[in-house]
């Protein structure tokens, strides 16, 4: 199956820009959203399903912590694919016309807004079922079916493969934008053309892929390797996926999200940032707001040079236990 999704995602980028990766956004995008109404209409109108909505629009505020807005950081990379170099790699294709604010804001919005409709689609089904809610794999492919098993003789393959359908288009989609940034760095630097950077870049993932997923339980399939990862990082990790899924989100995405900012404001030039910015939106770019003093360019660089540096160091030093925030 790693085999055969990679293929898929080597099938799109062979296609190219226009005719793979945006056709196929354009088709399996609104596919996503018509799963998720459905989803969500049919867990909402079962009983009790109200606990579910309380559970994810009635915060305690008391259990917010320094902890908490760590991990909500770690989450906003993940989920906006930044510090994976997907933003730079899709940045780079946009027109010089393009209004890369409003983009940006958009492109927060819909994220937003299909996070929230993914909850609505999980949890009010899981609490009507009188089941708890547990964290990752746990959640998804243990206790989604037997929710949906229960929503009435029969239909456990219709709602289970509406689910898990709108699971592997969102996994589809992600493993696109990860492996074309990868084709695009292979084009650039050795100029090869597409289809054999994708080719490449396509046998590279096929077999990282089988040694994670042979090691994909324990330690044991890779005898030894487990023992020099743990007097490295400290750390007792289940199995290889689990090493390479936190050193990822720990590690490596604040520490590339910080390099990133650090390049943009600091080396670069910050105004040479605001002006590639904000090319496409002169009247956001002109017009002051915060009593007249301050304009959106003038924001985005005091918080690319001083707020944001700051808050990715925070939380890489709370990462590897240097500070305990």
């Amino acid at each position: 199956m790693h085999l055969l999704f990679i293929f898929l995602c080597m099938a799109v980028l062979y296609f190219g820009v226009n005719k793979g990766i945006e056709l196929t956004s354009k088709i399996l995008m609104p596919l996503l959203g018509v799963f998720l109404a459905i989803l969500i209409v049919r867990g909402l109108l079962l009983p009790q399903s109200w606990v579910g909505v309380k559970f994810l629009f009635a915060p305690d505020f008391s259990l917010i912590d320094g902890k908490a807005i760590l991990e909500a950081i770690g989450h906003a990379f993940y989920t906006l694919s930044l510090g994976m170099g997907i933003t730079i790699t899709y940045g780079s294709y946009a027109k010089k016309s393009e209004n890369i604010y409003i983009t940006s804001l958009a492109v927060v919005f819909c994220d937003t807004l299909v996070a929230v409709m993914a909850g609505l689609a999980i949890f009010p089904a899981l609490f009507a079922m009188g089941k708890e809610p547990a964290m990752g794999a746990g959640l998804v492919f243990n206790l989604m079916p037997e929710v949906f098993s229960t929503m009435g003789e029969g239909y456990l393959p219709l709602w289970c493969g509406l689910f898990f359908g709108l699971l592997a288009i969102a996994a589809l989609t992600s493993g696109v934008s990860l492996l074309e940034v990868g084709v695009s760095f292979v084009m650039d630097q050795f100029g090869v053309r597409r289809r054999l950077a994708v080719l490449w870049c396509g046998l590279y993932a096929m077999a990282m892929g089988v040694i994670v997923a042979i090691a994909s339980v324990s330690w044991e399939s890779l005898p030894g390797l487990g023992r020099i990862i743990k007097w490295l990082f400290g750390a007792n990790w289940g199995s290889l996926f689990d090493f390479l899924d936190g050193i990822t989100s720990i590690y490596m995405l604040p520490l590339s999200g910080l390099l990133i900012v650090v390049f943009a404001g600091w080396v670069w030039n910050i105004k040479k940032g605001q002006k590639e910015l904000f090319s496409g939106a002169y009247k956001f770019s002109v017009k002051k707001y915060f009593f007249g003093c301050f304009t959106v360019p003038e924001i985005w660089g005091f918080l690319v040079r001083y707020v944001t540096p700051v808050l990715l160091v925070v939380a890489f030093l709370n990462g590897i236990k240097l500070i305990n925030w």
